[in-house]
C-alpha cells in the first residue's frame, strides 16, 4: 500500500478501507509512506488503529519510507519506532 501527497481527514474513509482489506488479505502490510508530504491527527490515529489491530490478528503492519518532517507527529500519535522503518529526508 503506498500513500502519497497530503493525507488528511478528507481521505480517511478511503485509507480505513484499504486497510482492512490488506490486514484481511495479506499476512503482513508494508505502507510505503515515502510519497506522503503531510498527514493530520485523523490519518494518524487510523494508522495506529490498523497498528494494534494488526497485532491483535498476529500479523504486522509497517510504516516503509517516512519523510523526516512526519517522524515526530507519528510519535505524538502513538506510532513507535518498531512499527516504523526507513525514515529519509
Amino acid at each position: 500500500m503506498k500513500l502519497e501527497g497530503d493525507v488528511s481527514i478528507k481521505k480517511v474513509k478511503q485509507v480505513y478501507s484499504v486497510l482492512k482489506d490488506e490486514l484481511k488479505s495479506s499476512k503482513d502490510v508494508v505502507i510505503d509512506m515515502s510519497g506522503v508530504v503531510s498527514i493530520d491527527a485523523a490519518i494518524a490515529q487510523v494508522l495506529l488503529s490498523a497498528t494494534i489491530k494488526a497485532k491483535e490478528m498476529g500479523k504486522e503492519l509497517r510504516l516503509d519510507g517516512i519523510p523526516a518532517g512526519l517522524n515526530n507527529t507519528l510519535a505524538l500519535a502513538g506510532l513507535v519506532a518498531n512499527t516504523v522503518q526507513g525514515g529519509h529526508e
